[in-house]
């Protein structure tokens, strides 16, 4: 009986141990955090976009960017489809928001590109089935444009996004 309550004492004295250098790590952390980088701002609202359709009027892809969420953009109802904002030079792209209107996509790809014909994936979003408020944080690239290419459509109806958002610096 003394070997286990000796064994137990001295496994609660590791997981003390433990805890006290798991606080102290993270206070380190935060404490050298790298504070260089500029602060991330919205960059895409009411900035330069296109899209490969546009189901009808009043639905442009305009209304992806326009900061107005009772506005939206809906593409034609086929998978193939695509949205891109133009920044205006190369930015930081550290973060992109997508608000969903029920006819959302299945499969898709965020992609940056700095001529708008070369794109380079850097998020890849597969089995999707949510609406709403989509958050792609902790993003590490550099692009003048930012695509959604949207590969898979989750409803029979186009795609059909409020906003689409890019943040960076």
């Amino acid at each position: 009986m003394n070997g286990i309550k000796t064994t137990v004492t001295m496994f609660s004295a590791i997981l003390a141990a433990v805890a006290s250098f798991a606080v102290i790590s993270s206070a380190l952390c935060v404490a050298n955090a790298d504070t260089s980088a500029p602060a991330s701002k919205l960059l895409s609202q009411k900035q330069p976009v296109k899209a490969s359709s546009v189901e009808r009027d009043g639905l442009e892809a305009v209304n992806a960017v326009d900061g107005d969420e009772s506005t939206r953009w809906s593409s034609e109802f086929n998978d193939a489809q695509w949205i891109y904002v133009d920044l205006g030079a190369v930015k930081n792209v550290t973060e992109v928001k997508i608000d969903w209107e029920t006819a959302t996509a299945k499969a898709y790809d965020i992609e940056v590109s700095d001529d708008a014909t070369k794109w380079t994936c850097i998020q890849s979003v597969k089995d999707n089935s949510a609406t709403g408020w989509l958050d792609y944080p902790k993003l590490t690239a550099k692009g003048r444009y930012v695509r959604l290419n949207l590969k898979a459509r989750a409803t029979e109806y186009g795609y059909s996004i409020f906003e689409f958002q890019v943040f960076g610096y």
